[in-house]
Parts: structure tokens; C-alpha cells; sequence
């Protein structure tokens, strides 16, 4: 009977789930495509100059761009 009841408790005991939930969601807009990367809460809604706010991956433009440059200097 012990034996019965010790495996009716560790069945239970590893059978617990927990939920994860995040503590703060922001949602945030771009005019831009890209996957934000960095994105500074304290300046939200404010106006403040020489200050990075939100950093966007902008690789792909990069590589664009360099493409560009090389194609231009072949003509």
C-alpha cells in the first residue's frame, strides 16, 4: 500500500506545468521593414535629439546597397 501511494505521489509531483507569461509587452511600429533590435522604453512618446531609440536590422539594405556600388563602378 505504501508503495501504491509513493507511486500515486511522484506521478503527480512530475506531472505539474506551469505557465510562462511575459512581465511587460510593447508593441512598436516602424515605417520601415526590418526586425527590431534595440528599442529604448525610457524614450518612448518623447522628443529627444543624438539619442538611439530603436535599432533596426537593416542588413539586407546593406548588402543592397554594396551590390549597387560595385554595379555601378563595372559601368
Amino acid at each position: 500500500m505504501k508503495l501504491f501511494l509513493l507511486l500515486i505521489i511522484g506521478i503527480y509531483l512530475f506531472s505539474y506545468e506551469a505557465k510562462v507569461e511575459p512581465f511587460e509587452v510593447y508593441k512598436i511600429k516602424a515605417s520601415v521593414a526590418g526586425r527590431i533590435i534595440f528599442a529604448n522604453k525610457k524614450l518612448e512618446a518623447k522628443s529627444v535629439k543624438n539619442t538611439l531609440a530603436v535599432r533596426i536590422d537593416n542588413s539586407d539594405e546593406l548588402i543592397n546597397m554594396e551590390n549597387l556600388k560595385e554595379s555601378l563602378k563595372k559601368r
